[in-house]
């Protein structure tokens, strides 16, 4: 009979919520939406950024009001920067820094859109974008990689 109760236990614990820090604050999420996103960062650390990317896609059409889903805009964003694909790098970036402008990642995000944009040869974007991360967020390390990267972008 305690054998009964000890699984029973424990398949209730499968199906609580968690508590969980995602960017600094508590949230609670199911653990196989943690789960998830663990495993599609787990590819992008991997370097399999085309596999991180449909999971990151599969995990947001999921839990698309999960605690995780500012992280995995971000980390699909990064995923196809990797690849080279600076229009889709940008499109999942610019949704962190608008529907997400409170979450600690805008200012690195804002940074990847800048090389994006660099990457694109759209200098005049890239340099309006750097200097938004310098004014918005001056006291990140953001800020001063976008001051260090500012020079590259003058208009020739």
């Amino acid at each position: 009979n305690r054998d009964l109760y000890g699984d029973l236990d424990a398949r209730l614990k499968k199906l609580e919520p968690t508590s969980v820090t995602v960017d600094g604050k508590q949230a609670l999420v199911d653990r196989s939406e943690q789960a998830a996103f663990d495993a599609a960062l787990a590819q992008f650390r991997a370097s399999d950024f085309k596999g991180a990317i449909t999971s990151l896609q599969s995990f947001l059409a999921r839990y698309p009001q999960s605690a995780y889903a500012a992280p995995a805009h971000y980390w699909l964003g990064n995923a196809h920067f990797a690849l080279k694909d600076y229009k889709a790098a940008i499109a999942a970036l610019q949704v962190v820094v608008e529907r997400y402008h409170d979450s600690p990642r805008v200012p690195e995000a804002l940074l990847t859109i800048a090389a994006s944009q660099i990457e694109l040869n759209d200098k005049k974007s890239a340099r309006s974008t750097l200097n938004r991360i310098i004014k918005d967020y001056p006291d990140t390390e953001a800020a001063k990689l976008a001051k260090e990267r500012l020079p590259s972008t003058a208009l020739r």
